[in-house]
C-alpha cells in the first residue's frame, strides 16, 4: 500500500559545504556479479543491507555509493574521442532506425 506520499523505503540526504568528498552515484546490487562491477567502479556497499529495512521483500539486495573528491578537476575526453563516440552512435541509430532511444 505505498503511495508517493507514503513510500515503503525513502532515502534522506544532506548537503554539507565542507565536506571532500560528495556523492557521485547510488546503485543496487542483486547478485554478486553486480557486486564485483560495482566494486571495480569504485562504488562501496553500505551496511547494513536492505533487508532489515523489508525484511524478506528485500532480499538480499544491497545498496551501493560511489563518492568523489569535490576538488579535483573532472577528466575530459579528447576531442576526437568524442567524435569517434559520436560516429559509433550514428552508426548504431542507422542499423535500428526505429529504435527509440
Amino acid at each position: 500500500n505505498e503511495t508517493p506520499e507514503d513510500p515503503g523505503f525513502a532515502i534522506w540526504a544532506r548537503r554539507r559545504a565542507a565536506s571532500i568528498y560528495v556523492v557521485s552515484g547510488l546503485d543496487v546490487a542483486y547478485t554478486t556479479k553486480d557486486e564485483d562491477v560495482l566494486t571495480e567502479d569504485g562504488y562501496v556497499k553500505l551496511e547494513p543491507g536492505l533487508a532489515r529495512f523489508g525484511g524478506k521483500s528485500f532480499g538480499d539486495i544491497s545498496l551501493w555509493v560511489k563518492k568523489v573528491n569535490r576538488n579535483t578537476p573532472p577528466k575530459l575526453e579528447s576531442e576526437a574521442a568524442v567524435l569517434e563516440e559520436l560516429k559509433i552512435t550514428r552508426k548504431e541509430l542507422k542499423r535500428r532506425p526505429h529504435d527509440e532511444v
